[in-house]
């Protein structure tokens, strides 16, 4: 095996050192490149070698795990009190209905993220002869749906179906008893464990990329595909502040 270039190694760090001769990021270059309005291709370079696998891993665990969006956390389904009793006029089970509800993608305006939002559905089908495909276009409310197509149950003839969905604005994963406290007035109310990320997928792809005989560094690919409700982009700087607010806290916290 050949042995390092002690010329090309120290070419490499001068790249990365401050006038302390300490480790330094000088400049790093972002380039977008989007395949739809949910998913995008982010290229950073330059990075010194073994820095761009740090980088990526640490950016696709705050992406999948803190990154904040809207949910269902709640809902009163015809004054029933749990997701296993059957109604009446609706062609399954509430827990199949309630599956497809977790399907929804949700956005606000701005402003609205301290506040839960109550969306209703209210179909009544009692003087239609034909059954009534329910989707989330009869959702009505402050949030606007990002996928209305998603179907949501089926309401017989003759039937009638009410809905209350109870959204709010967090971040990562919440089981349904973390949230039975977010409404104690309310009765016959169902609670649900909730996604709250509206980042869905996220791959890390470091590239090594040789720039002269002497001098070597790495490019980090990171893809980023969303549920519509925020942006690749949107989604990305947003890791990048939570990322940066960590690394703060834990320097405050060192000078204590």
């Amino acid at each position: 095996m050949a042995a390092a270039d002690p010329k090309s190694d120290h070419a490499n760090k001068l790249d990365y050192m401050n006038e302390n001769n300490n480790f330094s990021l000088k400049k790093i270059d972002i380039q977008e490149k989007k395949n739809n309005s949910n998913q995008s291709d982010f290229t950073l370079t330059y990075f010194p070698i073994g820095l761009a696998t740090t980088v990526g891993n640490s950016l696709r665990r705050i992406l999948l795990s803190l990154s904040s969006g809207w949910a269902i956390f709640a809902l009163k389904i015809n004054n029933i009190n749990n997701e296993f009793t059957t109604v009446s006029g609706i062609s399954n089970l509430p827990t199949y209905l309630i599956l497809n509800l977790k399907k929804l993608a949700f956005q606000a305006e701005e402003g609205k993220q301290n506040e839960v939002q109550v969306c209703q559905i209210s179909i009544d089908n009692s003087q239609n002869k034909n059954e009534y495909q329910v989707t989330g276009k009869d959702i009505q409310g402050n949030l606007k749906i990002i996928n209305p197509e998603v179907i949501l149950t089926t309401v017989s003839q003759g039937a009638k179906l009410e809905i209350t969905l109870y959204c709010r604005y967090s971040w990562g994963y919440c089981s349904a008893k973390e949230q039975k406290n977010l409404l104690p007035k309310e009765e016959n109310v169902i609670f649900l464990s909730s996604d709250y990320c509206p980042v869905k997928e996220v791959s890390s792809n470091p590239v090594p990329v040789v720039i002269s005989l002497d001098e070597q560094k790495e490019t980090l690919v990171l893809g980023i595909t969303t549920n519509g409700s925020i942006s690749p982009s949107r989604a990305l700087t947003e890791s990048l502040k939570i990322w940066k607010n960590v690394a703060t806290f834990l320097l405050e916290s060192q000078k204590k």
